[in-house]
């Protein structure tokens, strides 16, 4: 069966019912109340709703990190384009040296804490080793092994292959095409995302469906979805796992010593009318806290900052490797237009909480969502073409993932796929749904406000 373009655009007919002058080139552009109204001849309008650049954590560590992603997607790009190849193995090995360092050290800082829960004496023994202990718990948290944390059960989003038999042989067939082992677990959310995660022990990985995303994407959409998530658990050279280790650390160690924006203004807003400090004394001892705070967390911030930039080719030549799976998968139109189809997040999201303020159903309010007009798809991909777009920090640029896909052979879909087979995981994932509908319509809300 020949898969359709999942973002296949309808005809314009209907959608655009009235004309607008457009403000700077004079001439008339379709207009509706539904679409946005813009202007392919001098672009007016068109960037509506582009997201902003990607950051996260403090300022000026997240711009510097971002830039160094960006020239390191550049250049991986172009690599790869003149030939695939793999590139330095210097930062490898750095990355890996400073990985081995921090884990070493988080070794010695556990090894001490043990040593002075066991041999420690005096009145503050216990209460300053409890707090020693949970401080360690909270930093490596992230190096708890999922299964641990969620108990031998299943948890509340896991599907057995007895759940959904026809989802699971699916996601075993890409995982063939694609080259690597299924996934132990296959788990769904109420998220507009999907991820892989990877055990720091054993080879083995779970994979997350959003019922959000999953929802407001036709089927070749999703075949793109599965080969790129599944593209992430291929083989990234040695030192990998102790290279993630060593982050999770150092991002636990920032998470309890650098304090929020959101923390520090609530400590300030307290202090105010705290009697015991007064309103001069207050803040003065929220302030000497916060920098106290963050002159603790400079060394785990650096040495952050330091292995991101290291690792940042790596980083950025295995998402271009996961969007060349899911080319593989879904063929290369399907993974384009997955990648357009990622830039618009409040529109679809205007769009689906307006149907369910009408008591809509869910599920159809997204595949509704999903379908586009030829100029609103038009429009979506002129932003995805945008180099300051990209989908989070740790990705590149789209444009640049999208200019890849199309520059190299083209391909047709490896997956194919009877209408029986595709009727079948709708019916166990729309039966799956029935448990989830009021969870996935709240949260649907709360994101739109």
């Amino acid at each position: 069966m020949h898969l359709f373009d999942p973002f296949a655009p309808e005809p314009d007919a209907g959608h655009y019912p009235d004309l607008v002058l457009c403000p700077h080139c004079r001439r008339d552009v379709p207009a509706g109340p539904r679409w946005v109204t813009w202007c392919e001849g001098c672009g007016w309008n068109a960037l509506v709703g582009a997201p902003e650049p990607a950051t996260s954590g403090p300022s000026w560590a997240s711009r510097w990190t971002a830039r160094v992603r960006v020239r390191a997607a550049r250049r991986v790009h172009a690599e790869l384009l003149a030939g695939g190849g793999t590139g330095s193995p210097w930062p490898r090995r750095a990355a890996v040296a400073v990985a081995v360092v921090v884990l070493a050290l988080t070794v010695v800082q556990v090894g001490l804490v043990l040593l002075w829960v066991v041999r420690g004496s005096g009145f503050w023994h216990w209460p300053l080793a409890v707090l020693l202990v949970l401080l360690l718990a909270a930093v490596l948290r992230g190096l708890v092994p999922p299964s641990l944390e969620r108990g031998r059960g299943a948890g509340p989003d896991e599907l057995s292959p007895d759940d959904a038999p026809a989802l699971h042989a699916l996601v075993r067939d890409v995982a063939d095409l694609v080259g690597v082992v299924p996934p132990r677990r296959l788990r769904l959310s109420t998220q507009d995302n999907a991820w892989v995660s990877r055990e720091l022990y054993g080879r083995h990985v779970d994979l997350t469906l959003g019922l959000v995303l999953w929802g407001r994407l036709s089927w070749d959409a999703r075949l793109a979805l599965l080969g790129h998530e599944l593209g992430h658990c291929l083989p990234r050279g040695g030192g990998h796992r102790a290279v993630h280790a060593a982050g999770l650390v150092l991002r636990g160690w920032l998470r309890v010593l650098w304090p929020s924006g959101y923390d520090v203004a609530v400590m300030r807003y307290r202090s105010r009318w705290d009697r015991s400090g007064g309103l001069i004394g207050g803040p003065v001892l929220v302030w000497l806290a916060t920098v106290l705070q963050r002159l603790a967390a400079v060394p785990a911030l650096l040495a952050l900052v330091l292995l991101d930039r290291l690792e940042a080719s790596a980083s950025q030549r295995a998402e271009y490797a996961a969007d060349v799976a899911a080319a593989r998968v879904a063929g290369t139109p399907g993974a384009v237009a997955l990648l357009s189809g990622l830039v618009d997040p409040r529109g679809w999201l205007t769009s689906v909480s307006s149907a369910l303020r009408r008591d809509e159903d869910v599920w159809t309010a997204l595949a509704v969502a999903g379908r586009r007009p030829a100029r609103e798809t038009a429009r979506l991909r002129r932003i995805a073409r945008d180099e300051t777009v990209r989908v989070d920090a740790s990705h590149p640029p789209t444009a640049l993932r999208i200019d890849l896909l199309e520059r190299l052979p083209r391909t047709g879909p490896a997956a194919t796929m009877t209408p029986e087979r595709l009727a079948a995981v709708d019916r166990e994932v729309e039966g799956l749904l029935r448990t989830r509908r009021r969870a996935l319509t709240d949260r649907l809300l709360e994101s739109w406000v």
